[in-house]
């Protein structure tokens, strides 16, 4: 095995252990023998955000979305990044780049949701399973197909199937539909499960990320509850208000 595969595959294997502080000297090691090498630089990106390393994260996935610019999931990850760097504006552009290179990526069409860039979602074409990528490195003079190693670490992108994700959005999601047409004190409750649940999927991004639909519209639908509630009561205050001035009157 050469020394650049050796350095990568020894790094990927780290982070898929959780070392990721371990595994960023070897990842390191890999881009610097082979500056080309797109999946060292996101692999460097997942390790170097994996340590709460966010400048230093966006350096190596800016790297590999230079190298790769057609691929979809290397904007995300800038995109993710200057997202934890409340960079908006320039992860929104990301976004919108990345579902140009890829219409049918959820992920991002729910995280430019979040960050208003569209206001509902579109239908989405049918899912098809993944294309394994054929990364090209020049060894000894020539050109030779190496397979990529599993990205490991926090998701940014990675293929295969993220970890099942312990967030339910569909409690807030009911919640919130009975705060606005039925009970509005449950409205408020809505407001604050689907906030957490998206807080929760924020802090582990490599987790499944499909209730994050359900649970943005419970929030948001908890926050038109709640705001119908203080009217309300406003207007139940007002009224009382009114009653007692007229009595007085008379």
């Amino acid at each position: 095995m050469d020394n650049l595969t050796n350095s990568r595959e020894r790094g990927a294997a780290l982070l898929r252990d959780g070392r990721a502080h371990e595994a960023i000297e070897l990842l390191r090691e890999a881009t610097a023998q082979s500056p080309a090498d797109t999946m060292a630089w996101r692999l460097l990106g997942g390790a170097l955000a994996q340590t709460s390393r966010p400048d230093d994260a966006l350096v190596a996935f800016e790297q590999a979305a230079i190298l790769q610019p057609d691929a979809a999931k290397n904007q995300y990850n800038v995109a993710l990044t200057l997202m934890t760097l409340e960079r908006k504006t320039e992860a929104r552009e990301r976004l919108e780049r990345a579902l140009a290179l890829d219409p049918g990526y959820e992920q991002a069409r729910l995280r430019l949701m979040e960050l208003g860039g569209i206001s509902s979602p579109p239908p989405l074409p049918p899912l098809t399973p993944p294309v394994p990528e054929q990364n090209l490195a020049t060894l000894g003079g020539g050109s030779e197909s190496i397979a990529p190693p599993p990205l490991s670490g926090p998701r940014y992108d990675r293929p295969g199937t993220p970890a099942a994700s312990p967030v339910n959005g569909t409690v807030p999601l009911v919640l919130g539909i009975l705060g606005v047409v039925l009970c509005g004190l449950l409205a408020p409750v809505a407001w604050v499960l689907g906030d957490n649940a998206l807080r929760t999927l924020d802090a582990a991004p490599h987790l499944d990320q499909s209730p994050r639909g359900t649970a943005l519209a419970g929030k948001v639908l908890g926050i038109i509850g709640t705001v119908l509630l203080v009217l309300s009561f406003l207007g139940g205050i007002g009224i009382v208000i009114l009653g007692a001035v007229t009595d007085t009157k008379s």
